[in-house]
């Protein structure tokens, strides 16, 4: 309740806010923040909008805009939106990433791998990145640059217990047994609730 409460008071000030000044960019973004927060997606949809018509660069809007069409209103929509945020911002590894992932969930498999590889070429250890690509081309046949790609983000994230995981059955599906072997183990030292880890272990062992 008390939450609630901070949450209504907070939209009361942005509103103060944009009626004395109604074309602030940054009052606009802000209340958009606070609705999203309060699960109401169309009118902070509505307000990211308003952001970026009255400041077209505006970085996080088109972030918090393709995030909210991503989720909702269809992945084609989202492609569309990262599209012309990257015409404004062709420099931001995050927009050619998420463009990325929206072509890979339309089944464009080549030109998200493009994206993603766009995206690390400005940020070579952005690990969402690596991990996307990584399973692009796991899922395209090309299980041996894929692990390239996990075995890349597991040297700056060696906790992911998930994608040791991952990269355990991508390289049992090149034959790499031992290192199939080492990299289960390494999820289940890491998670030992780690289902799909346990799993692939026991196959091994078989």
């Amino acid at each position: 309740a008390h939450r609630a409460g901070r949450h209504a008071e907070a939209l009361r000030s942005f509103h103060r806010a944009l009626q004395r000044a109604p074309d602030d960019p940054f009052a606009h973004f802000n209340l958009g923040t606070a609705l999203e927060e309060q699960g109401r997606r169309e009118d902070a949809v509505t307000c990211y909008r308003r952001v970026l018509a009255l400041r077209p660069a505006h970085l996080k809007a088109w972030n918090k805009l393709g995030s909210l069409l991503l989720a909702f209103d269809g992945v084609a929509d989202a492609a569309g939106h990262y599209r012309r945020a990257i015409v404004i911002h062709p420099d931001q590894p995050v927009l050619h990433h998420n463009l990325g992932v929206a072509l890979h969930r339309l089944g464009r498999a080549d030109e998200a791998a493009a994206c993603l590889r766009r995206a690390l070429q400005f940020a070579p250890d952005y690990p969402d990145a690596l991990i996307n690509l990584g399973n692009v081309l796991r899922e395209g046949g090309e299980a041996k640059q894929a692990l390239r790609y996990f075995q890349h983000t597991l040297v700056l994230d060696p906790a992911n217990a998930k994608l040791h995981s991952v990269a355990g059955a991508t390289m049992e599906s090149l034959a790499l047994h031992d290192e199939a072997l080492a990299s289960f183990r390494r999820a289940l030292a890491v998670a030992p609730e780690l289902a799909a880890a346990h799993w692939n272990l026991a196959l091994i062992l078989l």
